[in-house]
């Protein structure tokens, strides 16, 4: 049983005619103190207390104590031993998980240990919601934003569809819309985030690019806004990553990292033309420029009423659930999305400069380029140098690095006359493979002459023997 709740008077008097002053301090009772503690629960893994609504209140169990020492508990019984001892049944817990097919916030894994589900499901439609509305007018904003492309509005629909009804299934690749300003992009990913409720969260790149995450603890729907990221694929590596990775490490500034499984699908908005450099071949991301120009007032005002004033967006939901959700193929969540014209007009503007060079030399296929030939990695390397062009971004070791595995280039070191060499070539289907066996299998002198046959040397201004 908790004590009675003790009411403190301070009161400064002064001499006759002076001002008195009276503070009334009162700690909450009973009962409501009790339901204050046990909205803290205690997480072994990572040592701390952790706040159920807002997940990211963490507090040291020092910091726990402090914070709610004005009320003390029966025989001086610290906050902590209250929640973490006493009621350890139902507020302690080895870790935090992500869980979207359990029903309730805490449960037990296969070997029996307790876990928080940091997961909230998405809000259901208020009754009487879909009297009167159908989805059309959230439709064909939709597809007009698609540029009435049939195809890109099919497999947007598809995905929101997915999104919000499986959300056991981590999505394999995102949503990126770019194209002008105030043309209502921006209001599907507000659609979205009401239809998946308080764990759809809005963030910048900066966010999402930091080192401390925390916000990614009990997200499962992130709207990245206004991207724009010239000559730098680190926004787009890391976004890879979190479509790839089945856990999260959660890193919280000045504790511990810690994983929960990954469930989080991103919805990217930009008004550039290119909002940050992708790769030609890229399979995470289904991009959409929108070409259409901004509306009147009038249109926007009769979207936004329909939609969150006469319920529409939630008619919108059960179109998306009855007859979008059910023609998604099955594994539809790990299969790669349409490649657009859309795509492949991104990624060529976005290439960095070097790999934009070498491609275009490739698809020539002369010279270096040509199948079956290698060169020496140092006059390569003093031949890329040598375009002017390149130079910035040579600066960035590893992107170019990145870039040249990519486009199956190889080295290999080797002993001719006694002296090493590294040659290197761009493998065509196998090439290098065959020949570095094939030289292995030769005598020394057999070496060298199988070396020469295919090597091209390269001078500084262009000319290639």
């Amino acid at each position: 049983m908790l004590v009675s709740p003790m009411t403190a008077e301070n009161t400064a008097n002064g001499a006759t005619g002076g001002v008195c002053a009276t503070r009334t301090l009162s700690e909450p009772p009973h009962i409501k103190y009790a339901d204050q503690l046990l909205k803290w629960i205690y997480v072994i893994s990572i040592g701390r207390f952790v706040h159920m609504d807002d997940l990211q209140l963490q507090r040291s169990e020092a910091q726990f104590n402090e914070l709610y020492s004005p009320t003390r508990l029966p025989n001086g019984m610290k906050p902590s031993r209250f929640v973490r001892h006493v009621h350890q049944d139902t507020n302690k817990v080895d870790r935090l998980e992500s869980w979207p097919t359990l029903d309730k916030r805490i449960g037990y894994d296969d070997f029996g240990l307790r876990l928080f589900n940091v997961f909230r499901p998405p809000p259901s439609p208020p009754p009487e919601s879909l009297k009167d509305v159908g989805p059309k007018l959230a439709v064909e904003h939709l597809r007009w934003i698609c540029n009435g492309d049939a195809d890109a509005l099919e497999h947007l629909l598809k995905w929101m569809a997915y999104t919000i009804f499986k959300p056991g299934d981590r999505m394999h690749h995102g949503v990126l819309l770019s194209g002008a300003q105030g043309t209502g992009k921006s209001t599907i990913g507000l659609m979205m985030k009401h239809l998946i409720g308080p764990s759809a969260k809005v963030i910048g790149p900066k966010e999402l690019n930091a080192k401390f995450n925390t916000w990614m603890l009990d997200t499962r729907f992130a709207i990245i806004e206004e991207v724009k990221v010239t000559n730098d694929y680190s926004l787009y590596n890391k976004i890879k990553t979190n479509f790839t990775n089945e856990t999260i490490r959660i890193e919280p500034k000045n504790l511990s990292d810690y994983e929960i499984r990954n469930h989080i699908a991103y919805m990217m908005f930009s008004n550039s033309t290119v909002p940050f450099p992708m790769e030609l071949d890229d399979r995470r991301i289904f991009f959409i420029w929108s070409k259409v120009e901004k509306q009147t007032a009038a249109y926007y005002a009769e979207l936004y009423d329909y939609l969150f004033q006469q319920d529409g967006i939630w008619a919108f939901r059960e179109y998306l659930r009855d007859k979008v959700l059910p023609h998604c193929p099955a594994g539809f969540a790990t299969l790669p999305p349409p490649q657009s014209k859309d795509h492949q007009d991104l990624a060529i503007a976005g290439l960095n400069p070097i790999e934009e060079f070498l491609r275009e030399a490739l698809e020539n296929g002369e010279g270096l380029y040509a199948p079956e030939v290698f060169f020496l990695k140092k006059e390569f390397d003093e031949y890329l140098r040598h375009e002017k062009h390149l130079q910035s971004a040579l600066r960035n070791t590893s992107e170019k690095n990145d870039i040249l595995r990519k486009l199956k280039f190889d080295s290999k070191r080797k002993i001719i006359d006694g002296k090493k060499e590294t040659f290197a070539w761009f493998d065509r289907d196998g090439w290098g493979d065959r020949l570095e066996a094939k030289f292995n299998q030769q005598p020394a002198g057999e070496r060298k002459r199988l070396l020469e046959k295919h090597l091209v040397k390269i001078n500084l201004w262009g000319d290639l023997g």
